[in-house]
């Protein structure tokens, strides 16, 4: 916002500021890996159940079908595709805990709260602590992370007196 409204006041390209409101329009998500579509890009389908989407992943994953993947996601101009704007972090817990969790954390419906606790979390630094604790190893296309937020056990790297939730 900081930027889109100062930019304009300074006289930034409108190209650029345009590519600013659509970029801060995003959010992280957890999707599921549906296969390819015709293109080679990747199906995914949010976990709350939307469409499925065509997405172009650069870094170069291409995990397999029933793969739950974190990432971000952007439109692309005409909408018909999205591009990961993250390397996707892979997860190695089933899609039902993760619909478990979101559940007992409020954010399971509507899909605004899912879509809020998915860009803020309860709160400014939870996903990368989450990420953090949540680490298991990583290739150049992919992260991989196990564990659910709300139970510090299951996280390799938590101090379970430290996590907050």
């Amino acid at each position: 916002m900081i930027v889109s409204d100062l930019g304009a006041r300074l006289g930034i390209v409108p190209d650029f500021l345009a590519a600013v409101d659509v970029l801060r329009g995003t959010r992280m998500g957890l999707y599921t890996h549906e296969g390819f579509d015709g293109g080679g890009r990747t199906l995914l389908r949010e976990i709350t159940g939307k469409a499925s989407v065509p997405c172009v992943i650069p870094a170069g994953y291409k995990g397999s079908r029933g793969d739950l993947v974190f990432t971000r996601l952007a439109p692309s101009q005409s909408l018909e595709r999205w591009f990961s704007l993250t390397t996707p972090y892979v997860m190695a817990v089933p899609r039902t805990e993760w619909i478990e969790y979101l559940g007992r954390a409020g954010a399971a419906t509507p899909p605004s709260a899912y879509e809020r606790y998915m860009k803020f979390g309860p709160h400014p630094t939870f996903w990368p602590e989450y990420v953090f604790q949540a680490y298991v190893n990583h290739r150049k296309e992919a992260v991989y992370l196990t564990g659910i937020p709300d139970r510090p056990r299951s996280l390799p790297h938590s101090d379970p007196k430290r996590l907050r939730p």
